[in-house]
């Protein structure tokens, strides 16, 4: 294969020509991870396109609170308002353009401008300009606002143009009856870990879309979770050493009234996945030794049953939801070869730390694991950088990395999408839960 020279790109003509020659089962051409214009264009047709999610609500319990959540070049300001309500806004003041708030997080009675003091509310709303000239109406000049939307206390926002939102009503209601008997909303963070990686994100998710990597890289990850006797070798040895361990885990888990299997709802504009899986025998949380991470369940649980949920929201936002706590891990696009990955942990509200738990046991398992993915991702981000890198070939256990392709490149391609609203009913679909994370 030809090739392209990234600095000679032109977009406008070339894009439609990439996808066309895009080798299905094959990774995609040096440009598409390298090149400030295909980033420009993520940024246009696919991240401006999703729902992002943000944060948990427990960061900004109290009116005035806010933090700055940082996306694609753009800072938005996430704050709580009057009514409990939150808010997200572009960091831009509507009078020549500074940024409004220059701190990371705290909490203000308004938006000031540190430039010429514009003062906004916290819904956005211009409250003050001082010696405007006639004919200025203040309703002109609210802050450039984003979508919100609160799921079971998880913050998520939409940067692009209203009309072209997937549904979140659809998402919503097709997740709920999956994530609702953990509550998230009654939990608070336990600990949060960065991860600054220098790597176009694309990579970041592939990496984390395979389990391929796990035996040579994770043998900690290998150690705690059952299905990599399957994912690790792709033997059929191995898948039925795993069917075994998970269909004594299913007759438990049904027993208990517990959800299982996997759930695909389709959504052309966010891609969705949710699965219940077995942890291993005799584990109760994705701890080192296999037992409880935090004293307190989440929700309406009463006991553990040995397993662990997963859930995909689109390409940033993974929660491995435990009984006993939640990782939220967010990967989010920076520049062309810089993101940003963040593991927030979440425990029952009412747990006490050093009594119920302590945040580095809790930790333990994405913190060590996104800890040798990041040197992993490095690494490949280096070596797609040479000039002798070439598109490489998936292996059979890379399936969700070919099927995460296929769904970017539809979205880079596509001008308009229309947004599914089947209608599905979760509680229809019971398939085996065997994937790879």
């Amino acid at each position: 294969m030809q090739k392209i020279d990234a600095r000679q790109l032109d977009l406008t003509h070339d894009v439609e020509g990439f996808i066309d020659r895009q080798q299905p089962g094959f990774t995609l051409e040096q440009p598409f991870y390298t090149s400030p214009e295909f980033f420009q264009l993520d940024k246009e047709r696919v991240i401006f396109r999703q729902w992002q999610f943000v944060d948990h609500v427990s960061r900004i319990p109290n009116r005035g609170d806010f933090f700055l959540f940082t996306i694609a070049g753009e800072e938005i300001i996430i704050t709580r308002g009057d009514e409990d309500k939150i808010h997200a806004h572009f960091n831009v003041c509507r009078h020549r353009g500074s940024r409004l708030c220059l701190e990371k997080q705290g909490r203000k009675r308004r938006l000031t401008c540190p430039y010429h003091a514009w003062s906004f509310e916290l819904d956005g709303r211009l409250a003050n300009a001082r010696q405007m000239p006639d004919g200025f109406d203040p309703n002109d000049y609210s802050l450039h606002s984003c979508q919100v939307r609160v799921f079971e206390g998880l913050i998520f926002i939409y940067l692009g143009k209203e009309e072209e939102a997937p549904d979140f009503d659809y998402i919503a209601d097709n997740y709920l009856p999956w994530i609702a008997p953990y509550k998230l909303a009654d939990t608070k963070i336990a600990t949060v870990r960065h991860f600054p990686t220098p790597a176009n994100w694309k990579l970041v998710v592939e990496n984390f879309l395979e389990c391929y990597h796990c035996r040579p890289s994770h043998p900690e990850y290998c150690s705690t979770m059952g299905h990599v006797t399957y994912d690790g070798d792709g033997t059929e040895e191995g898948m039925e050493k795993y069917r075994v361990m998970y269909n004594r885990w299913l007759e438990k888990a049904k027993a208990q009234g517990r959800k299982v299997g996997y759930f695909e709802p389709p959504c052309p504009d966010q891609s969705l996945r949710v699965s219940r899986q077995v942890i291993k025998d005799n584990a109760v949380s994705t701890t080192q030794d296999g037992g409880p991470a935090c004293k307190k369940l989440l929700g309406d649980l009463t006991d553990y049953d040995g397993g662990d949920a997963f859930f995909a929201f689109g390409e940033n936002l993974y929660l491995l939801v435990s009984d006993d706590y939640v990782a939220l891990l967010r990967f989010t696009p920076l520049d062309t070869l810089e993101s940003d990955v963040t593991i927030t942990y979440l425990v029952h509200k009412d747990a006490e730390e050093g009594v119920d738990y302590e945040p580095d046991r809790v930790a333990w398992l994405w913190e060590v694991t996104t800890e040798q993915d990041a040197k992993i991702i490095i690494d490949n981000q280096k070596g797609v950088l040479s000039d002798r890198y070439r598109p490489g070939p998936y292996s059979k256990l890379e399936g969700n990395c070919e099927t995460f392709i296929r769904h970017y490149l539809k979205m880079l391609s596509a001008a308009e999408r229309p947004t599914s609203k089947l209608n599905i009913n979760p509680d229809d679909y019971t398939g085996e839960a065997i994937f790879s994370i």
